[in-house]
């Protein structure tokens, strides 16, 4: 009897703390869930009250819980999406959101809290005044989270963060590109970039849910334009079939300094290195069938476009030239022995060797056009 007393004792008491629990817990927190996605509209209603506002064009419902705005997508009866902004009136815990069993307050949510990530915009340059175009972070989980996706955005990020990203773009395909949006139709290509600018930037909006890219947008009018535009705009065309092949011939010579002129495109090994010797430096190393075919010792490391001993200007021309995608001024690859290595097809239009035998080689090839590079491999002491 005593025993059974107990155990009712216990009961009573678990149910106690789980209702204290639930009855602590916001109805915002109850509600911006995964497992809320795919729940029929009627079943969230019954918590938190009907919509103020539904958009039947966009098929979106808007809700006002505990002084946060919740834009729910649907799809017929079923919940697709959940939308939160974060202003100030909106404050609540993200329970199983950024990582499983994780709990981050609303307030303290940054891009670049989950990986891996493709970045958007609405507009970078000449985007005018009408509207505050924001930038947007999207997580695709793998199977293992069933496919679950996480799009944060950000009006409020930093104007020196957007301009880390937008700045290399316009250096490499220029402002046409940029104006344009063409940076959604290929996240990836610069997505290294993105990354490295706006890390740690405030979040102002926060979306779960499947789909999201399509939802939002992110892609708007890239099927038009994908096609015919990006050997079009950019200043480094990866492909060109008017490029004329002439063969290597001495142009200038002089005791133990040679110059071969022609036009090859050459394929090889790129190597960054920074040493105490020539500073910082970029290496290209032909591969065996190209040295063949120049006439030159195979597995010889060239100093690339007088890239030795670089200032920060240079290094940052090296950077867009060779599309390394790398954020330099990252305090963790300043501090540390970073190497950069990877594939690269050149066209070689100049090469210099100078080999004397009692003082220092130096041999020097002269690149016109980065015709494909990549992907690259970092690796730091």
């Amino acid at each position: 009897m005593r025993k059974q007393f107990n155990i009712a004792i216990v009961l009573v008491l678990v149910c106690i703390g789980s209702s204290f629990a639930f009855a602590n817990s916001s109805k915002i927190e109850q509600v911006f869930s995964y497992d809320m996605i795919g729940m029929d509209v009627t079943y969230l209603e019954s918590i938190i009250g009907i919509a103020r506002k539904t958009d039947t064009d966009y098929q979106t419902k808007d809700y006002l819980v505990d002084g946060c705005h919740l834009k729910v997508g649907y799809n017929g009866l079923s919940i697709e999406s959940l939308t939160v902004d974060l202003t100030n009136q909106c404050h609540f815990n993200l329970r199983d959101i950024i990582s499983y069993n994780a709990v981050v307050p609303s307030d303290k949510l940054v891009f670049g809290m989950t990986g891996p990530v493709t970045y958007y915009a609405d507009c970078l340059l000449g985007c005018g005044n009408a509207y505050d175009p924001a930038v947007y972070e999207l997580y695709q989980g793998p199977r293992a989270e069933s496919f679950r996706e996480l799009l944060l955005s950000s009006i409020s990020d930093s104007y020196e963060a957007r301009s880390k990203w937008t700045d290399t773009m316009i250096a490499k395909e220029g402002e046409e590109w940029v104006m344009n949006g063409y940076f959604n139709c290929d996240p990836y290509k610069y997505n290294n970039v993105a990354i490295n600018a706006l890390e740690g930037e405030k979040v102002d909006q926060i979306t779960i849910g499947y789909n999201l890219e399509s939802r939002k947008q992110l892609k708007f009018g890239c099927d038009e334009i994908q096609s015919s535009t990006n050997s079009a705009t950019s200043p480094l065309p990866k492909s060109d079939p008017s490029v004329k092949e002439i063969p290597f011939q001495i142009a200038y010579q002089e005791a133990d300094y040679t110059y071969f002129l022609g036009s090859q495109v050459v394929e090889g090994e790129i190597l960054y290195e920074p040493n105490d010797m020539y500073g910082r430096s970029v290496f290209f190393i032909p591969d065996l069938a190209s040295s063949q075919r120049l006439g030159i010792d195979a597995n010889t490391f060239y100093f690339l476009n007088d890239y030795s001993d670089m200032n920060d200007e240079e290094l940052k021309q090296a950077n867009y030239y060779l599309d390394f995608n790398m954020n330099f001024d990252d305090p963790k690859f300043q501090n540390s022995y970073c190497t950069i290595k990877g594939k690269a097809k050149l066209q070689i239009i100049g090469i210099s060797h100078y080999l004397p035998q009692e003082s220092e080689t130096y041999i020097y090839m002269r690149s016109l056009r980065n015709v494909e590079s990549g992907p690259f491999r970092v690796s730091c002491e």
